[in-house]
């Protein structure tokens, strides 16, 4: 695709799967047969092997090619349910299904799982003028980008990538990391370490609000996807065992467990956004990577 002139492709497995039983037919030989205790290639053990490990490939976050290691990938699993009316009964092609024709599952499978933290930045190489283009479109369609303006925290470096890097990944958190919102026409790519060129942000707690108030929130952050064990007595930051101080860290954990998006450092006025690494006692609070 390079080659014929297409350098900023998207990647798609349409089809990838496995048989659980089936054999194959070719000219009156049978070329693959059924092993239902897991001896030959088409079985249940085999096809659960199979999945287990392309849906733990997508959720890791790690999609990319040798040529294009950080790219994004999306991966069809072929198929939904078996196709009992596929060719011949024993036909290999009926079997690929993680579901039966009953909705029964074939075998044990899951999609759950936590993605690897990822992060959408620009492509210098694409020029300015794209680069502006596609920051006009991200900042008029959902990014945050009230911090690059001039005189705000992250306007320097004043810098056509390094604010489109900025407004790129606030778009790409906001919309939850879905597979295509870090695209811009060719203009940006995700990656899979924290990026040392975007200014990064932690959620504080308002001390102003009341205990009652951060008590509250502080639940709601511990019980949402925020990782509290740090600040439980006897964990490293416990200590200041202050109301405001085991606040901060746990909002900040959901803050930058959801990417940064708009509204979750806000706990319904207790918490808020500040631009400098925050230190609370001994305790640092996490960065975006941690």
């Amino acid at each position: 695709m390079e080659g014929l002139g297409f350098p900023d492709v998207s990647l798609y497995v349409t089809e990838s799967g496995w048989p659980s039983r089936g054999v194959i037919h070719r000219g009156g030989r049978r070329l693959l047969d059924t092993g239902d205790d897991g001896s030959e290639a088409a079985s249940v053990a085999n096809a659960q092997a199979y999945n287990d490990n392309l849906i733990k490939r997508v959720l890791s976050g790690k999609t990319g090619t040798p040529h294009r290691p950080d790219a994004d990938m999306d991966v069809y699993i072929f198929a939904l349910f078996n196709e009992d009316n596929k060719g011949s009964p024993d036909d290999v092609e009926a079997y690929f299904g993680l579901f039966d024709h009953n909705m029964q599952k074939v075998y044990e499978f899951s999609f759950q799982g936590a993605p690897a933290a990822s992060w959408c930045v620009a492509n210098a190489a694409v020029g300015d003028a794209r680069l502006q283009a596609a920051l006009d479109y991200a900042c008029g369609n959902g990014a945050d980008c009230d911090a690059i303006q001039p005189g705000e925290t992250c306007f320097q470096p004043n810098t056509k990538v390094a604010h489109a890097s900025y407004a790129f990944n606030s778009y790409y958190q906001n919309k939850g990391r879905a597979a295509g919102t870090c695209d811009f026409n060719g203009a940006a790519s995700v990656v899979y370490q924290a990026p040392t060129d975007i200014c990064w942000s932690w959620c504080v707690a308002n001390a102003s609000v009341g205990d009652a108030w951060l008590q509250s929130a502080l639940e709601y952050a511990c019980g949402h996807g925020a990782d509290c064990s740090a600040i439980q007595p006897g964990a490293a930051c416990f200590e200041p065992n202050t109301k405001v101080a085991h606040a901060s860290y746990a909002f900040n954990s959901y803050y930058q467990y959801n990417g940064r998006a708009n509204g979750t450092c806000d706990f319904n006025g207790a918490g808020s956004v500040v631009y400098q690494p925050q230190k609370i006692g001994n305790c640092v609070l996490p960065p975006p990577n941690a």
